[in-house]
């Protein structure tokens, strides 16, 4: 049973009884309802009068309820949305990786590829000073290129190196730029879980509240129909006085001071 507000129940039920009472007591003193049917009658226009009482009561807390299951759906969303901005930068840090490793293998080509020149330069400059050890022009000539050669494998290696460190930054800088949006999202996802539990607990407890309230209606209806037969069968000479003194208003308001 929906949480609704008990003192507009109560204030609609008051004025419908009052128009069936006035208009049932009319009818009994004429005559015109008797015994049975006016017991019939009486019990079938105060269950009457309670439903419309409640019903626009009831209508206002099913749109609070439509409220706070839309809160709770928006909630989803903005969760989802953070999941995906974690996926993205997720992807940002592969590409980040992949770039690295890819200035690394260029590294490593370049420098394997160095080695090799060095080591036929040196393999060259041998055979030269096999085949004629008394050509020092030759040689100093083979020097001179193997020299040059190797200065051109260093820029080379050097230019590789600085590559590398260039990628090694950009990957530094976009982990950082990682961890502030993780950081960012945790935040995000701790305060959405927060405001979730807290519109379930609300929603929580109005249930319980609206148990409660079932119970006490129960308990009203059960009384009004005791004294609703008791009429019927003749044990009462004249109509009840709560209906005649608006005691039955009074025992509404006592059954809900127990409401929570």
């Amino acid at each position: 049973m929906e949480e609704f507000d008990i003192a507009q129940v109560v204030s609609n039920y008051n004025l419908i009884t009052t128009e069936f009472t006035t208009d049932l007591t009319e009818e009994f003193r004429a005559g015109r309802i008797k015994g049975t049917e006016y017991a019939d009658t009486y019990q079938k226009l105060m269950a009457l009068a309670m439903q419309e009482a409640m019903t626009t009561p009831l209508q206002a807390a099913q749109i609070r309820k439509l409220d706070l299951e839309n809160e709770k759906l928006e909630l989803e969303k903005e969760l989802i949305a953070c999941k995906i901005t974690h996926c993205e930068a997720q992807t940002a840090d592969i590409l980040s990786s992949t770039i690295i490793k890819e200035a690394q293998s260029d590294k490593d080509l370049l420098v394997k590829t160095a080695q090799i020149e060095h080591y036929t330069v040196q393999d060259s400059l041998i055979s030269a000073q096999e085949d004629n050890t008394k050509n020092k022009t030759v040689i100093e000539t083979a020097q001179s290129a193997k020299d040059l050669e190797v200065k051109d494998a260093q820029v080379d290696k050097y230019v590789a190196d600085t590559s590398v460190s260039d990628a090694n930054e950009l990957g530094i800088i976009s982990k950082t730029g990682i961890q502030e949006a993780q950081s960012a999202k945790d935040l995000l996802v701790k305060d959405k879980d927060i405001a979730l539990k807290e519109a379930q607990a609300s929603f929580t407890i109005r249930q319980t509240q609206g148990f409660d309230d079932s119970a006490n209606q129960k308990l009203f209806d059960a009384q009004m129909n005791s004294w609703a037969l008791a009429f019927s069968a003749g044990m009462l000479s004249e109509v009840p006085s709560i209906i005649k003194d608006n005691s039955a208003t009074e025992l509404y308001n006592c059954i809900k001071k127990s409401c929570p």
